[in-house]
């Protein structure tokens, strides 16, 4: 955490420059160590915070195949986040307001806000409890009897086709799909 907001403050310091993303979707943590830097140093008219949200997996990898991910534009990239982006998407909101040459802020009769609107819920068949045993059951099978690449499993409601449980084992954190599980980077030496 302080290594992130030791490096937006060192970057805060060149000289002779415009305007500069420093750095996106930053912890809650950092951004709240900048605006106390902000405050302290009275930079109120030269540092500017710009929020964002960002998509959390509280289950992590369970359903990852299925679930997917998204990027750092929070635009789905895999998966049913990838298949419903422009559902669950919504709106971003919008806050306009007027600086003077000097970046002071002008008279609030210039200022407009429009409230982001979330996009759609998606509700899937997939039950929590079996997808989790499908899953510790296909890690089984791939250790058991050394897959060379990876194993998949659905599990079906014979009487309705309902999809209860889908997975492919070795998978990934939905929260940080970018980082590659031990499975794989055995593969890589």
């Amino acid at each position: 955490i302080q290594r992130g907001y030791d490096n937006i403050i060192e970057k805060t310091k060149k000289v002779n420059r415009l305007d500069e993303t420093i750095a996106k979707n930053v912890e809650n943590d950092v951004a709240q160590q900048v605006r106390k830097f902000i405050s302290d140093n009275k930079l109120h008219n030269l540092i500017h915070l710009e929020a964002t949200s960002k998509r959390y997996y509280c289950y992590d990898s369970l359903a990852s195949s299925v679930i997917g991910f998204t990027g750092s534009e929070n635009n789905g990239l895999y998966g049913l986040e990838y298949k419903y982006e422009e559902a669950l998407s919504g709106t971003n909101g919008i806050y306009t307001t007027a600086r003077d040459s000097y970046g002071n802020e002008m008279p609030t009769e210039y200022e407009n806000y429009v409230e982001a609107k979330d996009g759609y819920s998606l509700t899937t068949t997939i039950d929590m409890f079996i997808q989790y045993e499908l899953e510790n059951q296909l890690r089984a099978t791939l250790a058991d009897n050394g897959a060379s690449e990876r194993v998949c499993g659905i599990v079906m409601d014979v009487k309705t086709g309902r999809v209860l449980a889908m997975s492919t084992i070795p998978d990934f954190n939905c929260n940080d799909p970018w980082t590659l599980d031990s499975y794989f980077l055995d593969m890589l030496s």
